[in-house]
């Protein structure tokens, strides 16, 4: 049985923590599974309620940022989280580390020492200075796990040993839970939608503008004036950053000022059953 650290630098619940959260159900019998994130948001409660061991960590959140005195407080912040990180696996001595993100990536980076590293890649990094660092990190990880093809691409950047470190492996998804839905009308009920009225079109994600929910907004103007009985969902929560807030504001002010959209797009927020929604 091997001891496996997953860290995670959130303790929201986004698709990153989901697919973990999933990983987690598929290694925990065979496997000695311990989660280190931060303490300020649900992922502990989940985690535990799996009778997973959850270790709480300090995390700075960082935010994209060109003061220099708060970048240099974000790096001092990521080598504290490194060394902290460090004396955690000294004494877990773990046999794997997993890190689920490129920010948990870059602080396993810092602590790992020779303990394998596995690092998860679920985001676009993009290029320039920092771009560089991180990508020289990345060198210490055994494996680059990638979600897709295009941010194997980008993440590597051409880079021959970053290449010979990667593979792709899609999130997964449990079709058994899917198809053990047997009914979705508390969804309909839940937002007053009406026997007939359709079709339902939704997008799944947190309030982010890379997301896609401003060009799914703005689709949807133009498709329920053609289809004026169609409905439209956003299921997901505001996370990370305080633009995202600004964002949804916007969204919000496209959707009430279109006469024909106002009262036929829902913002669920954080919604639990993903599922009954891909269902519908």
């Amino acid at each position: 049985m091997k001891r496996i650290l997953f860290f995670n630098h959130s303790s929201e619940i986004g698709g990153a923590e989901l697919s973990l959260l999933s990983l987690l159900d598929k290694l925990k019998d065979n496997h000695e599974i311990i989660v280190a994130a931060p303490l300020n948001g649900p992922l502990d409660e989940k985690v535990k309620k799996k009778g997973i061991k959850f270790l709480p960590v300090k995390v700075v959140q960082v935010r994209k940022t060109r003061n220099p005195f708060i970048l240099l407080y974000y790096l001092v912040s990521i080598i504290l989280s490194g060394m902290q990180l460090k004396k955690v696996i000294k004494e877990l001595t773990p046999d794997l580390i997993h890190a689920n993100s490129i920010r948990s990536g870059i602080i396993a980076s810092l602590g790992c020492g020779a303990t394998p590293l596995i690092w998860h890649i679920r985001d676009i990094l993009g290029s320039g200075l920092l771009g560089k660092l991180i990508r020289h990190l990345a060198k210490k990880a055994k494996i680059i796990i990638h979600i897709s093809e295009f941010l194997k691409t980008e993440f590597c950047h051409g880079n021959t040993e970053l290449l010979k470190k990667s593979i792709v492996i899609y999130n997964g998804i449990d079709f058994k839970k899917i198809d053990s839905i047997t009914s979705t009308a508390h969804f309909r009920n839940e937002f007053r939608i009406r026997d007939g009225e359709g079709p339902l079109i939704g997008i799944v994600g947190y309030i982010a503008p890379l997301k896609g929910q401003e060009e799914f907004v703005r689709a949807a103007v133009r498709i329920i004036r053609e289809f004026p009985r169609a409905k439209f969902f956003i299921a997901g929560d505001i996370l990370f950053r305080r633009k995202n807030r600004r964002f949804f504001k916007k969204l919000k002010t496209i959707s009430d000022e279109d006469p024909y959209l106002r009262g036929n797009l829902f913002f669920t927020g954080y919604y639990a059953d993903i599922l009954s929604l891909i269902h519908i």
